[in-house]
């Protein structure tokens, strides 16, 4: 009975009570005025259960109809029985087309025993899952569903079209194995090349050492011990380029050897004594004497910051000095703090260049 028609029916019999009751008409409803009162609490209660049934109807049909999900009712055969405007969009058919059809009839893409399998996840009551299927439009498409049973023969399920993410997640896994590829590639260059490059490098360090043994000019001494500081340098870069580890955590291990800090930055400058005499610069050597004169730490890469630093003040300085300056700051215990300057009377760097000073390449 609609709802209209059972309000109306209900109003119908309370009139009729009540002219029964005025007009002390015998009926067989007013023999008991206890139950003429059950039998219209009982007629009351059912119209108000019956009312937010369908009240409750009204409230899911409104849901399934405006969701922006798509929704699909299907009973445990895998039958359609009711779609909404969102799956139909999703599939691209008509409403009235996919309740003629099965589930079957559209999952056929990914996994060919997917069907068997959604019927038997509609069987079990509840399940997630994944299924591919071709549209109307023969667009492959992917959603991700929840199904859920509601009543012993039918089963609802929710849908979410995943396509995009799979697609993005398909190109982020290729470009993924690009990058694992290049990085492999980088290593096998790398490891080739230390083979091409290390053993020219020991030959001239080790002849170095043989020659600094024999009997040489002081000069000569100093030229030998230049190419051989050099050298050292030149192959603690090699080592740490090709060290892989390191350089992808970003990470650099200190050597602790015993040297010679006046001695090292006097080698240094032999190497741009040349370079030095052609452009006419003086360059002036200041060493505190409180420094010890033996120091134990890295050496060769403190060697290569002052390659760099020297380079750049000979090739930014047409004219004028060169200076270079090792001063003691502080000593606690075994350890001391030494500053190094390298001034030049060159161009000098522009105000807004100095915060790009430790950018690469700058």
């Amino acid at each position: 009975m609609e709802k209209h028609e059972l309000e109306k029916r209900i109003k119908e019999l309370e009139l009729e009570l009540r002219v029964l009751k005025s007009n002390k008409v015998e009926s067989p409803l007013l023999e008991n005025e206890s139950s003429f009162n059950t039998a219209l609490a009982n007629s009351l209660e059912q119209k108000k259960s019956e009312n937010a049934i369908l009240e409750s109807e009204e409230k899911f049909k409104l849901i399934f109809e405006k969701s922006l999900a798509p929704i699909i009712v299907a009973d445990d055969k895998g039958n359609y029985l009711e779609v909404n405007k969102a799956a139909a969009e999703l599939f691209e058919y008509s409403i009235d087309e996919l309740k003629s059809m099965k589930v079957g009839d559209l999952i056929t893409i990914s996994n060919p025993n997917a069907a068997a399998q959604y019927e038997e996840y509609i069987l079990k009551g509840e399940e997630t899952g994944e299924f591919g299927f071709v549209s109307k439009n023969a667009i492959n498409k992917i959603v991700k569903y929840k199904a859920v049973r509601i009543k012993p023969d039918f089963n609802v399920s929710i849908m979410m079209d995943i396509t995009k993410q799979k697609v993005i997640l398909e190109d982020l896994t290729k470009a993924k194995i690009q990058a694992e590829e290049a990085m492999n590639s980088k290593q096998r260059f790398l490891s080739n090349m230390s083979h091409e490059i290390r053993t020219p490098m020991t030959a001239i360090i080790g002849f170095s050492k043989v020659v600094l043994k024999t009997d040489l000019t002081e000069k000569q001494k100093e030229y030998i011990t230049a190419i051989k500081t050099s050298s050292d340098a030149l192959l603690v870069l090699i080592n740490d380029i090709l060290d892989l580890a390191k350089v992808d955590a970003g990470k650099m291990t200190f050597e602790q050897n015993a040297f010679e800090m006046e001695t090292n930055i006097s080698a240094i400058l032999y190497l741009f004594d040349l370079k030095i005499k052609e452009k006419n610069l003086v360059c002036i050597k200041e060493f505190d004497t409180r420094i010890p004169k033996v120091l134990i730490g890295d050496s060769v890469r403190l060697n290569k910051i002052f390659l760099n630093l020297i380079s750049n003040a000979i090739k930014f300085t047409s004219k004028g000095k060169i200076k270079i300056s090792a001063r003691l700051v502080d000593t606690i215990e075994d350890k001391v703090t030494i500053e190094f300057t390298v001034a030049d009377t060159g161009i000098g760097i522009a105000e807004n260049m100095i915060p790009k000073l430790f950018e690469n390449f700058q």
